[in-house]
Formats: structure tokens, sequence, C-alpha cells
């Protein structure tokens, strides 16, 4: 008898084969959410729920798969036939068992260095290669098995493409939007003001928003090529947007010596970080960088509550903005400014807070590094804040 014949009519077998497919279909769904599509994004909810799911069916897909041969070991144990794991085990079987095996090898490595949050993004980024790698092996796996070739063919053309053409960086150009760096301006030695002009359509936006810009060759410039996150600063009445770009990295470092004429391509837009639909009193805490998805809100005029502000700086002059909002705090009475002068200590904004306000009476809007969000929540909860009271949005793209 067959290991084939010998396996089919073992009911752990079949157990491990539910997990196998599973876990297969479940790793094509979350390639199918890599594509950062506005339009899947909306009806998702959001682009950061998005990715959430993206990363929630990849990892239960991951382990399906690995239940796979452990349940698949246990129906040859429990029937007394160990030798038949060792062939197994030994790749001597056949070609199919091999690729399976160095498919779930892969996996594992791929996964070690998914969840290593420490490694630099563009390392993270290409260690995706391993699980590419690892998901081809094991689509090649299950195409050898009998009886599912026509129904997961079919079903693994869709991701297989996606895969195909992020591996070639070709897979969001065809849904992104041809733009042109218009002008450019130096608001600091580490911030730039990029003023975007539609080459096809312009952009329908609203204050809070953001867009994934990559920018190419022009005059004096060569870009990096890779999509990254920008908060809209302004949108203009001739269908320019207005992005302000901190080097952070080395594809931002590089952008500081951008130039009009430089072509980019843009997705989006993303973001319901402020959605307008309540009337309790604002309070938006910015650090940094994170000062920038509140621009919107004071160049077009969208203000139409009491609102405070806090943005919090090492220092002062570590951020152009603050004259702007400055000056608005002056011209409008219902908007409050508050510069904090720290280095990453929130004791001084939550005495303010806690101080001046009734926090369960109020909307709070948050942007800024992930570690000062995750305090300041984490502190609002314990203030009794509600969670629909809080409001904030990822730009982490390892989520």
């Amino acid at each position: 008898m067959s290991i084939n014949q010998f396996l089919t009519n073992h009911f752990w077998h079949s157990i491990s084969l539910i997990f196998a497919f599973s876990g297969m279909l479940l790793l094509s769904l979350s390639l199918l959410l890599i594509l950062k599509s506005p339009r899947l994004a909306f009806w998702l909810g959001s682009l950061e729920r998005m990715n959430l799911w993206h990363h929630q069916f990849a990892t239960i897909g991951y382990a399906f798969i690995l239940m796979h041969p452990l349940l698949l070991g246990w129906d040859l144990f429990f029937h007394n036939q160990p030798n038949l794991w060792i062939q197994i085990l030994r790749f001597q079987n056949s070609w199919s068992m091999s690729t399976g095996w160095i498919s779930i090898v892969l996996f594992i490595l791929g996964l070690f260095f998914t969840f290593n949050v420490q490694l630099p993004y563009r390392a993270w980024k290409y260690s995706h290669t391993i699980l590419a790698i690892a998901y081809l092996l094991g689509f090649h796996h299950v195409l050898l098995v009998k009886g599912f070739y026509s129904f997961y063919s079919i079903m693994g053309i869709p991701p297989l493409l996606i895969l195909f053409l992020r591996l070639f960086g070709l897979d969001h150009k065809g849904i992104s939007i041809p733009f042109l760096v218009e002008s450019v301006k130096f608001s600091s030695s580490e911030i730039i003001e990029i003023e975007l002009k539609p080459m096809k359509r312009s952009l329908i936006v609203s204050s809070g928003q953001y867009i994934f810009v990559a920018f190419y060759e022009g005059p004096g410039f060569k870009g990096c090529g890779e999509f990254h996150p920008f908060s809209i600063i302004q949108f203009l009445e001739n269908g320019n947007l207005m992005i302000a770009v901190k080097s952070l990295g080395e594809c931002t470092k590089n952008i500081l010596k951008m130039q009009a004429g430089v072509k980019a391509n843009v997705l989006g837009p993303f973001g319901n970080f402020h959605s307008g639909n309540t009337m309790k009193k604002e309070i938006w805490i910015a650090a940094g960088i994170g000062a920038t998805p509140f621009l919107s809100f004071i160049y077009n005029q969208q203000i139409t509550k009491p609102t405070k502000m806090y943005l919090l700086l090492k220092h002062r002059k570590d951020s152009p903005f603050v004259p702007i909002f400055e000056n608005f705090n002056d011209q409008k009475k219902y908007f409050q400014f508050k510069l904090i002068e720290t280095d990453k200590n929130l004791k001084p904004l939550f005495h303010e807070m806690e101080t001046f306000y009734e926090l369960q009476e109020i909307d709070f809007f948050i942007c800024g590094p992930p570690t000062l969000m995750n305090e300041l929540v984490l502190w609002l909860y314990s203030k009794g804040v509600s969670h629909q009271s809080i409001h904030y949005e990822q730009f982490d793209l390892r989520l």
C-alpha cells in the first residue's frame, strides 16, 4: 500500500488537509489585502483596519499550515506507522513532499523576521521575500495533491498575480494617480513642503487625511520609488495638494533634495481621522511632525467648535509650524494653542489636562510617534475616557 493510499483512509490526515488548505486560503486573502486601494480601505473601514486584517489572516494562515505536519505526524504515530513519518521527514517520498517542507521552514524563518520590529524598515520589508517564496512553494505543493488542483488553481490566481506584481514593484502603479512636483519650499533644515499637481485627475480629500506618495526621476533628482505616507497639510482649489516631509529615513533624506518637475505617483486619500460628527469640545495633541494632519484644518478654516491644541516639542525651533498655530490662535476665539517643550515626558501635559478639563466630556485627537500615542491613550483610559472619544491613526507600516 502506498503512503497516499494509506493516509487517505485516516481521520487525522483529513483534518491536517483541512488545516493546510484553510491556511493557504487565508494567506491568499492576506495577499489580496496588501493592495492599498482607497475603495477597499473605505469599504473595510480604514487602511489601518485593512492592514490589521492582512496580518491577522496571514498569522492564522501560518498557524494552520504549521498544524498540517503536526496532525499528519500524529495520525502516523497513532496508527503505529513511525517509519512512514521518518520517510516524510527525510524528503524521500516525492518532490511535492520536499517543497512542502521547504515551504514550512521558510514560513517559520519569514515569521521570525516579520515579528522582529527592531529590524530597519527596508530590511524588514525585503525579508517578506522569504514569505513570498514560501507561499509559491506551498502553492506548488497544494497543486500536486490530487483532487484539489482545479479548485486551488482558480482560487490562487489573483493572489499569485498580486505577489508577482509586488516582487517587481508594479502592484500599485495600476491604481495610483500620476502627479508632478509643482513647487518646493524648505520650512527648515529637516522639513520640506511639496506642492503636487495632478496630471490626469485631482483627488477629493478631507482635512486630516493622508496619501501615499512615490517619487521618481526629475531635474537633478532620482527618487527611491517607494510609497510612503504623508499627511495632506493643504488642498488647493486648483486640485493641487500640499504635503510636508521630514527627514527620518534613507528615502525621506533623499527627498530633501527635491526640485520642481519630479514625477510622482499618489495613492489615496486614506483616513477618517476627524469625522466631525461629535458636538463635544476637542483637544488636539501632536508631537513633532505629527502636527501636519492638524495644519489642514487651519489652512482650510475647518474648525467649528471649541478646540485646544497641544504641540509637544523638544525645542520650539524643531517645528516651523509653531507660528502658524500661534497666528490662528490670535485670530480665532474658539481655538487655543499651547506649546509644551518636553523630551518624551508627558507629565506636564497630563497635569495641564487633568487640572483644567473634565476629560470624559472631550474628544481627543492624537498624532505622533507610536510610543507617545500608546502612553497617552493608556493614560486617558485610566482617567475614564471612552474608546469612542479617542481618535488616532497609525502610520507604522509594520502594523
